[in-house]
């Protein structure tokens, strides 16, 4: 999961946020029921491939996010929707706000979505005139080895998703010193959940995740993340092709000190999805 803030609200995303690129491979070399490391094994090396092949910025997409605020009772007491249109932008994926509470953005917030976008571009820019390679953000997290390291498997099953045969694999963090080099370590350290990836090429089908216990965090305001419960589905877009179709998290988080309590539940549908052309320098 990535949590941070963005004007004014809580956002998140959360794996999806990043498209999840899965090759077709089949499992004759493994047999009818390998272990669970053996079928995560497959996962990665198909993720590995793609991930080198840039496939995801052949695509663009619609994506329409609702943030629901809610109170101590768990009541809804206002409601954020927000759409936006995801595309390759410098060799990376950009999300860029089109519409809020379904109408077209005002002249003013036109005008600071166009100065982020400017932002992006010249922070991409700048970091492949010094060699850093593709733009990433790293708040966002996505399904990979750097992310699977940290965590040991057991295979839970065979279970049907959408009509598709899926290996249930259960995860939970390693013993020991866990990767902490980024913004997000100390609450995937904490976490566990399922993946649910389809027996006929590997592809991750359904992810869902939990927080095991609270984290501290600073992130310009010290917070103390009490809890945060997700499930993540991808669909193929086209063959060996496999990108996010829906997200929800729920979301305690608190400030302060415990001064000001946050709850928010985020819910995010990708749709639409097509080809691009090429993948622009500036749209």
């Amino acid at each position: 999961m990535a949590l941070f803030f963005r004007r004014g609200i809580t956002t998140a995303v959360l794996l999806a946020s990043q498209a999840v690129l899965l090759g077709e491979d089949g499992i004759n070399s493994i047999g009818a029921s390998p272990a669970a490391e053996q079928i995560l094994e497959r996962a990665l090396q198909v993720v590995d491939r793609n991930d080198a092949s840039n496939v995801e910025l052949g695509f663009e997409c619609i994506v329409d996010t609702t943030v629901e605020s809610l109170n101590a009772q768990g009541e809804t007491v206002s409601v954020m929707e927000e759409r936006s249109r995801r595309y390759p932008l410098e060799d990376s994926m950009y999300d860029e706000v089109i519409e809020r509470g379904g109408q077209p953005l005002a002249a003013n917030e036109t005008h600071k979505e166009r100065k982020r976008k400017q932002r992006f571009i010249q922070n991409a820019r700048k970091q492949k005139e010094r060699g850093s390679g593709k733009r990433r953000d790293r708040r966002q997290v996505r399904f990979g080895r750097e992310l699977m390291q940290r965590y040991r498997v057991s295979l839970g099953g065979v279970e049907s998703v959408r009509g598709r045969g899926c290996w249930v694999l259960s995860y939970q963090p390693r013993s020991g010193d866990l990767p902490r080099s980024g913004p997000m370590d100390g609450a995937l350290n904490r976490s566990l959940g399922r993946l649910w990836l389809a027996q006929s090429d590997y592809a991750l089908v359904r992810l869902t995740f939990r927080l095991q216990s609270p984290i501290r965090y600073v992130w310009g305001i010290l917070a103390t993340l009490n809890a945060a419960n997700g499930e993540v589905d991808f669909d193929p877009v086209t063959p060996g092709v496999w990108l996010p179709s829906r997200f929800h998290l729920d979301l305690d988080l608190k400030l302060l000190g415990g001064l000001k309590s946050i709850r928010r539940r985020i819910q995010s549908q990708w749709s639409g999805y097509r080809p691009v052309a090429a993948n622009p320098s500036a749209m």
